[in-house]
């Protein structure tokens, strides 16, 4: 941070939404590059009863720093784009075009969501495995796309990330979860697919988690029934409780856009090395 802090370089969340008029999130979200699958125009705000995940994302990777607001995201001073499919349902090609959506200026794209694998290895359709090829080869200039993903949160049960065809792909960084202790989540998904881990929160309970911003106000995770103490504390747009490979993988997403804003000649395959 005493040199890199993300400026220059956009981060695409790819998810439920995302609340660019968020105090926190506001002055580094791009709101010319949203898109919205599910209600077919350009703006991905929350449906506010529903969509709370994508801003707990957004704030991971990129809450405003030295703002006098709530924290930091791991990449203060990038800028945010809102990339919505998950507020609804979306087909194969829709989701391939939130994965190129805008890849000239968005140079890394978090995607923390995935398929259930039921234990059973889930090959790409066709259209989203081609998606990750156009990025690699078209995406920053030809530099490639960076495509971060969550490996999923049901290791705990026996799953694994090499089940993902998301994950398992030569094309994706694929961020597992760590503990408290620097050891593997119980719940987060090992396997050889996994790129790098990153901290996320405690086992079993996952009482303990991240902080980040939420929607604002009585919507979202800290609902207006008390049991966050940062809502006890009277600041009900953030959560202590964000938890998961959801909250691994933006953390690996801001790192790429420190890395990115040092090297910006950095090819998709040289930031997955340096992991």
């Amino acid at each position: 941070w005493d040199n890199f802090r993300g400026a220059g370089v956009t981060i695409g969340i790819v998810d439920d939404s995302l609340q660019g008029a968020h105090p926190d999130l506001t002055n580094n979200y791009n709101f010319s590059l949203g898109l919205d699958v599910n209600d077919g125009d350009f703006d991905p705000s929350p449906n506010v009863l529903a969509d709370f995940h994508g801003t707990a994302v957004a704030g991971v990777a990129a809450a405003r720093g030295n703002n006098g607001l709530g924290g930091a995201g791991v990449a203060f001073e990038a800028t945010l784009a809102g990339i919505r499919f998950l507020g609804g349902p979306a087909t194969d090609v829709q989701v391939a075009q939130c994965l190129i959506h805008s890849n000239q200026v968005i140079q890394v794209y978090n995607n923390s969501w995935g398929v259930p694998s039921a234990f059973n290895l889930y090959q790409l359709p066709s259209v989203i495995s081609n998606a990750f090829v156009t990025g690699t080869q078209t995406g920053r200039s030809g530099r490639g796309t960076i495509f971060v993903f969550a490996a999923g949160n049901s290791g705990d049960i026996g799953d694994n990330a090499n089940y993902s065809g998301l994950v398992n792909s030569i094309y994706t960084i694929g961020v597992g979860a760590l503990n408290d202790q620097y050891a593997r989540a119980s719940y987060g998904n090992p396997g050889a697919a996994l790129v790098i881990s990153a901290p996320a929160g405690n086992d079993l309970t996952r009482s303990q988690g991240t902080t980040t911003t939420d929607l604002v106000g009585v919507n979202g995770y800290n609902s207006g029934t008390p049991t966050d103490p940062l809502e006890y504390a009277g600041l009900p747009d953030y959560t202590s409780r964000f938890n998961g490979t959801s909250s691994a993988s933006p953390v690996i997403a801001g790192v790429v856009a420190l890395m990115l804003q040092a090297n910006p000649n950095l090819g998709w395959r040289d930031v997955q090395v340096v992991f």
